[in-house]
Parts: structure tokens; C-alpha cells; sequence
């Protein structure tokens, strides 16, 4: 693999690490999929998907991450583009709540 530039975009997003555990069932193609709602103060985030909700809160990493792109020089060369850091995760406390609505005769 030949060695490509890698450069950073004037303004880097920051972004959040969110680490689900198992799966999501749905489209193999998720872009535009709405996956849940979530609320965040903070520190603290609750999460829902589906019947599911889920408990947690925010925590630094202890190393970053930084996004990349695929992208071409001015001359048109292979390059990556850094166009994001992610400091923060979200770490789930508790296993999923079910919620269960009430069934009408």
C-alpha cells in the first residue's frame, strides 16, 4: 500500500464514541436509519431504541480518536482527511430496560 498524506480540515468536528453491546437488527445499509432517541446533560446520557432504555453517562478517553476521509490533493494525489476527534464516550451502567406499554382490552 503506497504511503498517502494525511491532513487535517480547517474546522474538526468533535464527536462521541457510542458503544453498543450486541446488535441492531434492521437494513444491512443504515445510512439515514433513524436508530433512537437520546438525551444527554452533562454527564449523564439515557438512550432509546426500540421497546429498549438504556442508562449511562459520559467519560473521557484516555487516548483520542481521530476521524479520517478518504480524500485527493489539490493535484489530485490519494490523501485522508483528519475531520474529527472523539475525546468522550458514552459507557452504558445497566443492561437494557424493556419498556412494556399497557395492553388495551
Amino acid at each position: 500500500m503506497p504511503a498517502m498524506t494525511v491532513r487535517c480540515v480547517e474546522e474538526l468536528g468533535e464527536w462521541l464514541l457510542l458503544e453498543l453491546q450486541g446488535s441492531i437488527d434492521g437494513p444491512e445499509d443504515v445510512r439515514g436509519l433513524e436508530l433512537g432517541r437520546i438525551v444527554a446533560d452533562k454527564n449523564n446520557v439515557e438512550m432509546w431504541i426500540g421497546n429498549h432504555h438504556l442508562k449511562g453517562k459520559i467519560v473521557d478517553l484516555k487516548n483520542p480518536f481521530a476521524v479520517l476521509q478518504k480524500a485527493t490533493t489539490p493535484e489530485g494525489a490519494p490523501c485522508m482527511e483528519v475531520v474529527a476527534l472523539i475525546k468522550r464516550q458514552v459507557i452504558f451502567k445497566t443492561r437494557p430496560r424493556p419498556l412494556v406499554s399497557s395492553l388495551d382490552p
